[in-house]
């Protein structure tokens, strides 16, 4: 009576439903990589540098403290490993969607596309000459 479709309503409600569903899962699952990805590089980072510590001659222990060095060893390995936690799922998935629009771009009108890149990079160029005549000023 009202023109409304109700059926094609909850069929587009249906779909935007599981694609909210996919990108949770994804999500999830790029979290659980990133940070299993973390911890192992964290575990191997400590390995290598317990043998290196094991290898340092007794005198340099007569130096520094045990304690300072294991502080220092624990610390800058946590900030290593949250700092890939957090920032590499970010990283692949900027380079994703990088991918994808010049993907799509191509596929929409190559012509506009090689124009973009080109002017971009033109862009950046200029921008990297310009930095380094006004970084000397600063």
């Amino acid at each position: 009576m009202t023109g409304i479709d109700l059926d094609k309503i909850v069929s587009i409600a249906g779909f935007m439903i599981g694609l909210y569903l996919a990108s949770a899962l994804f999500n999830f699952l790029t979290s659980f990589i990133m940070a299993t990805t973390a911890n192992n590089l964290a575990k191997k980072l400590r390995t290598n540098i317990s043998v290196k510590i094991n290898k340092l001659p007794l005198r340099y222990f007569d130096k520094h403290s045990f304690g300072d060095i294991l502080s220092r060893v624990t610390n800058d390995v946590d900030t290593i490993g949250l700092t890939i936690s957090h920032n590499l799922g970010t990283f692949v998935a900027a380079m994703a969607l990088l991918v994808s629009c010049v993907i799509m771009m191509f596929y929409t009108n190559w012509i506009l596309a090689i124009t973009a890149i080109l002017t971009s990079l033109i862009g950046f160029s200029l921008m990297f000459i310009i930095l380094r005549k006004v970084s000397k000023i600063f």
